[in-house]
């Protein structure tokens, strides 16, 4: 399966901040590797507080839009090989959440990229806005932590998880991961996880838990990943976020659903997916119910 690459866009929001380097790096990785266009936002406003500030001297709009260019190029000019991508470079007035989900919601636009964290006086894109973004991003949401992941030559996406519970979610997270690796030629590992304690066999009188789990797993692959031989499945005992975590130690993405239902020890609740964020040293891919899994 292949993508059309002028359909396919890579968003990723800037901040210049030293944390931000890292998403900007693995959204340029991810264009390259794809052969596609990234468009680069840096979004930048003045609180309505700075105009009552003692002493005020108002600012021309057309010194923050030079300023933030400037810092958007420079930002950008850090990261190696980037004059081998398709880049598109956007200064948009606005708070950075409101911003980013309005371009996200541009046809052709395949996900998001942001970092867990920031810093900035317009607008940050990172930490507050990030988690933000994680309930209202309406396509999918790459939150690439700041530690791991800084500059350096194009690698290819080898491995990629994604935790399944049964929800509508969990089916359009499915969806996505198989996507991308279909793209990337790269191994999916399917994961779900299950408690004795946990009303997990509902529909599914006379199994065990356990046996539920692995139901589950099979019906959810047959159903979003049609003719997949290269799938693992993975049904493990434990709190969702542990195994999830657990599991994706050293694979290249964690991807989960924005919210789920309860079946699989609430695998794809919210909080489930902000502990996957803040825990995770691997990007972690949030997919909204709506996404279709194929951007």
């Amino acid at each position: 399966m292949t993508e059309s690459t002028d359909r396919t866009k890579v968003l990723v929001g800037v901040d210049g901040s030293d944390q931000n380097r890292a998403a900007l790096a693995w959204a340029m990785r991810e264009a390259l590797l794809r052969d596609c266009e990234l468009i680069a936002v840096h979004a930048w406003h003045l609180s309505g507080l700075v105009y009552y500030a003692p002493g005020y001297l108002p600012i021309a709009s057309d010194e923050l839009v030079e300023e933030s260019t400037n810092l958007l190029q420079a930002a950008v000019a850090e990261i190696p090989d980037h004059d081998e991508v398709k880049l598109e470079t956007r200064v948009v007035q606005g708070g950075a959440r409101a911003v980013l989900s309005r371009v996200a919601a541009e046809p052709g636009v395949r996900m998001l990229v942001v970092g867990t964290r920031g810093r900035g006086r317009a607008a940050s894109v990172l930490g507050s806005v990030s988690h933000a973004l994680t309930h209202h991003c309406p396509k999918p949401l790459v939150v690439v932590p700041s530690r791991r992941y800084g500059a350096g030559p194009a690698t290819a996406i080898s491995r990629i998880v994604v935790g399944v519970d049964g929800s509508p979610t969990a089916a359009a997270a499915l969806q996505w991961a198989a996507g991308e690796a279909a793209v990337h030629g790269a191994l999916l590992e399917v994961v779900t996880a299950w408690s004795s304690s946990a009303s997990h066999a509902e529909g599914l009188s006379g199994e065990s838990p356990e046996a539920a789990a692995r139901t589950l797993l099979r019906k959810s692959v047959e159903q979003m990943v049609p003719g997949a031989g290269g799938v693992n499945c993975i049904a493990r005992e434990g709190y969702a976020p542990t195994v999830l975590l657990d599991v994706a130690e050293g694979a290249d993405l964690l991807v989960v659903g924005s919210r789920g239902r309860g079946m699989a020890s609430e695998l794809i609740l919210g909080s489930t997916s902000h502990q996957c964020v803040h825990r995770s040293p691997i990007p972690v891919v949030i997919v909204p119910p709506e996404e279709d899994g194929h951007g």
